[in-house]
């Protein structure tokens, strides 16, 4: 992907302001940069949200740990502070299974008291902490695979997510912007706007399921239940429509 074909955020709030006919913001009550700025921020990272498109890695030593019984459980922070969800991972270059407590509690009873060893198991402890089963008994690295929290760190940071996507962010602006009560607002607009944005997400999700890999599976802290708390941003009633 070209950098070029990456706009910054300062491109994109040109192009939303000529789509609601206010490129020098001269209307009665026109929108102010830093509203369809957080309107172009908060859909690149809803759209992160929903697809994974962006991903990083970290290598994280671990060398400071209790190589007696016990589960070995590392705070999210430690391995990025730009995780979005645990992915992959890998100890000292095996990969480690994603479990819940319930499916590790299956393979061995007492998978508390077990000795130090080497990890096989990944878990989530809690929603800031990931476990390790069985603990290390030695130093090691895990690396981890995962998406990422995306932002726009100034005006001209370019967007991250990809730029086959990037037209969306016009209807989205668009119709937060139309939608707005004040004198400006003009719901039809609005509404055709949603339509327009609602197409071009199941398009995405089209073209994700037909020719992009399969995202990695969810660490899951236990129980569906607690992984539709967890996550209950993927069920956000403004996509319900889009699932």
């Amino acid at each position: 992907m070209a950098l070029s074909d990456l706009w910054t955020q300062a491109q994109m709030n040109a192009a939303v302001r000529r789509e609601l006919m206010d490129p020098t913001g001269t209307l009665s009550w026109s929108w102010s940069n830093t509203e369809l700025n957080m309107y172009l921020s908060d859909f690149q990272q809803i759209l992160q949200d929903k697809f994974e498109f962006v991903w990083g890695s970290a290598t994280t030593a671990i060398s400071s740990f209790t190589a007696s019984t016990g589960p070995f459980e590392i705070p999210l922070t430690t391995i990025g502070t730009n995780l979005l969800r645990p992915g992959n991972m890998w100890w000292n270059n095996y990969r480690l299974v994603g479990r819940t407590k319930e499916e590790i509690e299956i393979l061995e009873r007492d998978w508390r008291s077990v000795t130090g060893g080497v990890p096989e198991v990944a878990y989530m402890s809690d929603v800031n902490t990931l476990g390790l089963w069985p603990p290390p008994a030695a130093a090691g690295t895990l690396i981890s695979e995962y998406p990422t929290i995306v932002v726009f760190t100034n005006t001209t940071t370019p967007m991250q997510i990809p730029a086959w996507t990037k037209y969306s962010f016009l209807d989205y602006a668009c119709w937060r912007a139309w939608e707005r009560p004040g004198p400006n607002q003009n719901l039809t607009k609005a509404q055709r706007r949603k339509k327009r944005l609602q197409a071009k997400i199941l398009r995405y999700k089209t073209i994700w399921e037909n020719y992009l890999p399969d995202k990695a599976p969810t660490f899951r802290i236990g129980s569906t239940y607690e992984g539709d708390i967890l996550n209950i941003g993927r069920h956000n009633t403004l996509f319900q429509s889009w699932a």
